[in-house]
């Protein structure tokens, strides 16, 4: 949609940026990130919208819900304290994951990260159909020794 509005996409363009009117060709051009304070406001305003008590923490809740989604799917202790930014003490000096080992452990709470079901849904079918194979791999198996006995 941006490219579409005329902005120029590149490799340093913006992942997410303010929105601008689609009219004004200077605000399209002129692209400028989306600052904490935007989402912070945006995140209040939703947070007043849908009713939420005032006590419930907003931008700390994300990261309360991501540890707490990590520790769920047995993340190793260490690369999720890293993966929160904060420093793993002494542990750093000895334990230096590689970026596979890090997205490795990551990977495990993929599915309870994400609220879309197709991850999930997808793993159930492979899984699914290696058993319907296992199955009907024993179900013929069966049918040879049956005509065997007889």
């Amino acid at each position: 949609m941006r490219s579409r509005c005329g902005e120029q996409i590149d490799k340093n363009s913006f992942l997410i940026r303010e929105q601008f009117d689609i009219k004004d060709p200077f605000h399209i051009a002129k692209a400028r990130p989306l600052t904490i304070d935007m989402v912070k406001s945006k995140l209040l305003d939703l947070h007043k919208r849908i009713g939420m008590p005032k006590e419930v923490a907003i931008t700390h809740g994300f990261r309360k819900f991501f540890t707490t989604q990590l520790i769920h799917s047995k993340v190793n202790p260490e690369i999720s304290e890293m993966l929160l930014g904060h420093k793993i003490g002494l542990a750093s000096r000895y334990y230096r994951p590689t970026e596979q080992e890090m997205y490795a452990e990551y990977e495990k709470s993929i599915d309870n990260l994400t609220i879309n079901e197709e991850n999930r849904l997808q793993r159930k079918v492979e899984k699914l159909e290696v058993e319907k194979a296992d199955y009907e791999s024993l179900s013929a198996e069966i049918e040879a020794l049956k005509k065997k006995l007889k």
